[in-house]
């Protein structure tokens, strides 16, 4: 049997809390002592208000290395997650380097010293472990839609012990399959929106039409609302667009992580949660199982669906 070939995609601040550092250490030298086989190790920024300016280690943007002066997107949460799927797909050439799976972890998180092993085990091509919010309502970082297809609730008062199917998890203990992301890729086509932003599209869901109106609207209206249904002007990006595919955003009030897997979701792929694999989330203090159990259990919460 071949070695799992796996990269680490780690969200990042500017420091790291001791324990993290210690915890994640330990995880990847003892499952490199089981036969998994690590390549590259990845750094984005974790900077969820956008303030927080690192990149990726190295300084790798857009293709190239990073000009300091450049501020904005490209030093922000998602476009820094997007710049690491691009270089997990990619791989090192040079090193004959290619991951078969990808383990994004945040430096708040710490995991089983085998979680990856575990994940790994489970064979599902997108799988996470819990971890838990540590302020209210102290909810599991696992979501499902709500019935009216219209935003998300919380995965909570879940089975403990099962291998459940969600419909969005977050990203600090969570192994994906290559296969996911090239079929996103494969089934998407890709647009830029008069923000100047990329934007995927599922194939299904381009249409071409000889509209009159449309066809009559001056160049200079980029925006229109036609029965209901927001319009953009948008173009097919150029030649010399080398930015990474938009695999993430955090717009619409989402985070970049809900973002991922709604394009997951439409090419038919849903992540799975194993609630045996919980993991703390270290903020002022440690949010661990335990803590979220004392606060369920003592009725704070409403279980009420969506």
């Amino acid at each position: 049997m071949s070695k799992a070939k796996v990269d680490i995609a780690i969200a990042c601040s500017a420091s790291q809390h001791s324990q993290w550092t210690g915890n994640i250490l330990g995880v990847l030298l003892q499952e490199q002592a089981r036969g998994i086989e690590f390549g590259q190790i990845m750094m984005v920024s974790s900077a969820m208000p956008d303030f927080n300016k690192s990149n990726i280690a190295g300084g790798y943007i857009n293709g190239g290395f990073a000009n300091p002066e450049e501020k904005g997107r490209n030093l922000r949460t998602d476009a820094n997650r997007v710049k690491a799927s691009g270089r997990f797909l990619s791989g090192m050439p040079d090193l004959n380097w290619k991951a078969d799976w990808v383990f994004w972890i945040d430096d708040d998180t710490t995991v089983p010293v085998d979680v990856i092993t575990r994940l790994l085990a489970l064979d599902k091509v997108a799988v996470a472990g819990l971890y838990f919010n540590p302020l209210p309502p102290k909810n599991p970082i696992a979501y499902i839609r709500n019935k009216t297809g219209i935003g998300y609730h919380a995965f909570y008062d879940y089975p403990w012990g099962t291998l459940t199917q969600v419909d969005s998890v977050g990203m600090g203990c969570t192994l994906v399959h290559r296969s996911v992301y090239e079929k996103i890729m494969a089934e998407h086509e890709i647009f830029v929106r008069p923000d100047g932003s990329l934007w995927p599209v599922h194939k299904s869901r381009v249409f071409n039409t000889n509209d009159p109106y449309l066809s009559k609207q001056p160049p200079a209206i980029t925006e229109l609302v036609v029965n209901g249904w927001a319009c953009h002007r948008v173009t097919k990006p150029g030649e010399d667009d080398h930015r990474s595919w938009p695999f993430y955003a955090m717009e619409y009030g989402r985070t970049e992580d809900h973002y991922f897997w709604e394009l997951a979701a439409s090419v038919g792929i849903r992540p799975w949660v194993d609630t045996t694999i919980t993991c703390g989330h270290v903020k002022p203090q440690t949010m661990e199982y335990a803590d979220y159990k004392e606060f369920l259990n003592d009725g704070k919460v409403s279980n009420s669906r969506g």
